[in-house]
């Protein structure tokens, strides 16, 4: 089990979920890994110290594909595994996770449509040139 101790600038924070009571500096608390999962986002390692935490759990599925509970760099990582390439400037995960469902579902190759068509036309003037 993870505990929780707060160490911040002020005597008492309010909990993050507003049920439990109050954090008092230097008090150790522990807390369930579920609830640390929920409320991380509002839990600082600068103002808590942080025991125990087994971390978040990066594959929801277990199927080894990228989703939402995977870090970036986690998610970068793999693109480049599948022979994709990231390159440069700044990528939102959401951003990120479309390119893993590009690599995963590559779109169909588009026909070259424009040599079809001057090929029916070459061959439809042929044969005007052949009747005449």
């Amino acid at each position: 089990m993870p505990y929780l101790t707060y160490k911040g600038p002020f005597y008492e924070r309010r909990s993050p979920d507003r049920t439990v009571p109050s954090f008092k500096r230097g008090d150790r608390r522990e807390v369930t890994q579920e609830w640390l999962n929920a409320h991380r986002r509002k839990i600082s390692d600068m103002v808590y110290l942080i025991e125990g935490d087994e971390g978040v759990h990066l594959d929801a599925g277990s199927d080894g594909i990228p989703d939402m509970g995977w870090t970036k760099a986690k998610i970068v990582e793999w693109l480049e595994d599948n022979g994709s390439s990231v390159g440069g400037g700044y990528r939102t995960k959401s951003k990120l996770l479309e390119m893993v469902d590009v690599v995963l579902n590559p779109p169909a190759p588009v026909p070259d449509v424009p040599s079809e068509v001057e090929e029916a036309v070459d061959e439809i003037v042929e044969e005007q040139t052949q009747e005449e």
